[in-house]
């Protein structure tokens, strides 16, 4: 063989050798990357795999403005997705993902009422927004063995029974727990978290548009696109929602390659199409309230300044939650509220890939959580100081290292949930445990602590 040829023979095969040991090492960096706790993702949208989803949009409820279908699958799509973001740890493994609603909407697989099973049978009742109902999923095992753990609990049954839903906010929580303690629904705990919705959602979805802080968020939005959802602007987000979330169920369904290769560039092009999606979902066509005859909408007074609303958001929260406190001493029930930590008003320290997942510039929600998170704080020691207490959670993560944030609004990951139900338990163990309580610090409405800082860039 000539040396031309040979020499051109040798570079073909240097440049094959070079393919082949490149596609290996990238098939081994794939497998470690995907072995790194990466592929919850798959394990979510798998566990749904045929499964027709519930619409996005709520049904309406008279009494408390918005549910899901009784009977449907209690989360939806988008919900799936961000429980790829809340799982990080590989002994994570929900076995709730298949749960359906009960028959008034919410996600417990009892009906409501829920009779005791015997007198020793405790009833937990988690009240609030999706914080609320995300706990009680990936929690609420964890709660029941914390209290327990307690001689006031030992040998107890304890039963924890799921009131929240995503968006809400004061009163909604009052008016569920005043129906159903008229309907005579047995509790013994009435656990209220929230402050997030209040704060974020009636400065952005209610003041913003036009509508008093008192009324449900964007209401009647959702409401109106249910019952009249087909004007051409809607018809056409719908039709984009579909192509969409077709999309996603056609990469979720897709068998599983050998390849970690394969399964990376699966996992990614998932993810661009979630994000895709839950852009769209931001975009929903909005409605002009004065055109919706059909609603009440009482409207924000225009005349007050926005410094007032946030003040009155706060009267409205604690008056609320004293009322609630209220109708639990009625129905022989304790009492326990908590403001829920955000990362918007937090001394946490963020881990590199929680700053990409729960922190945006100029999020929609950071603006109403600066102006009125501090005022609840505030407002928190001086109903103390007056034999009042409200739980304040917002420091529970300053310093853990994990990621305990799962997304841009509010939710944690199993971690944060868990650190939650650890700080509600001792709370509830200090109003009706005995000295044999789980560790726990010391009162949170005496100790001090810093001022939190805000953090808004990613």
């Amino acid at each position: 063989m000539n040396s031309p040829k040979r020499s051109i023979y040798l570079n073909i095969l240097a440049l094959c050798l070079g393919l082949i040991i490149s596609v290996v090492l990238f098939e081994l960096a794939a497998r470690i990357y995907l072995s790194m706790g990466n592929q919850t993702a798959i394990v979510a949208k798998r566990a749904v795999k045929g499964h027709v989803f519930p619409p996005e949009e709520p049904l309406i409820q008279p009494f408390w403005a918005k549910t899901r279908a009784p009977g449907a699958l209690a989360l939806t799509r988008r919900q799936h997705a961000r429980i790829s973001r809340m799982v990080t740890r590989k002994d994570v493994q929900p076995d709730w993902l298949n749960l359906r609603n009960n028959n008034f909407g919410f996600a417990n697989p009892t009906d409501y009422p829920y009779q005791r099973s015997n007198s020793e049978e405790v009833i937990v009742a988690v009240f609030g927004g999706s914080v609320a109902k995300w706990l009680y999923l990936f929690s609420a095992d964890q709660l029941v063995a914390l209290l327990q753990r307690n001689s006031f609990f030992k040998g107890k049954e304890v039963t924890v029974l799921n009131f929240a839903f995503a968006g809400f906010k004061q009163p909604q929580q009052l008016m569920i727990l005043s129906y159903f303690a008229i309907v005579g629904q047995p509790i013994d705990v009435v656990l209220n978290i929230d402050g997030f919705n209040e704060a974020a959602l009636s400065s952005q979805e209610n003041l913003d548009l036009g509508i008093d802080i008192s009324m449900p968020r964007s209401y009647p939005g959702p409401m109106k696109r249910l019952l009249a959802g087909s004007d051409a602007e809607t018809l056409l987000w719908n039709a984009k929602r579909a192509e969409l979330e077709r999309d996603l169920e056609t990469m979720a369904n897709k068998k599983s390659s050998s390849s970690a290769i394969f399964r990376l560039l699966d996992q990614v092009r998932g993810n661009l199409l979630e994000r895709r999606l839950e852009g769209h979902l931001r975009t929903v066509p909005q409605y002009d309230t004065d055109h919706d005859k059909g609603f009440f909408t009482l409207p924000a007074n225009t005349n007050k300044s926005r410094h007032t609303y946030h003040g009155e958001i706060v009267d409205q929260w604690v008056r609320a939650s004293k009322l609630m406190a209220n109708i639990s001493h009625e129905i022989g029930a304790t009492y326990i509220h908590i403001l829920q930590p955000n990362q918007y008003f937090t001394n946490h320290t963020f881990t590199s890939r929680e700053k990409e997942i729960a922190l945006t510039p100029n999020s929609k929600y950071a603006k109403g959580v600066r102006s009125i998170y501090p005022a609840m704080v505030q407002r928190i020691r001086t109903e103390a100081t007056q034999g009042y207490v409200i739980h304040d959670a917002v420091e529970i993560f300053d310093k853990e290292a994990r990621r305990v944030y799962a997304d841009v609004c509010c939710h944690y990951t199993d971690i944060g949930n868990d650190l939650l139900a650890q700080f509600i338990a001792e709370r509830i163990l200090m109003k009706l445990g005995d000295s044999g309580k789980i560790e726990s610090s010391s009162d949170d409405q005496h100790r001090s602590r810093p001022e939190p800082h805000v953090i808004v860039q990613p």
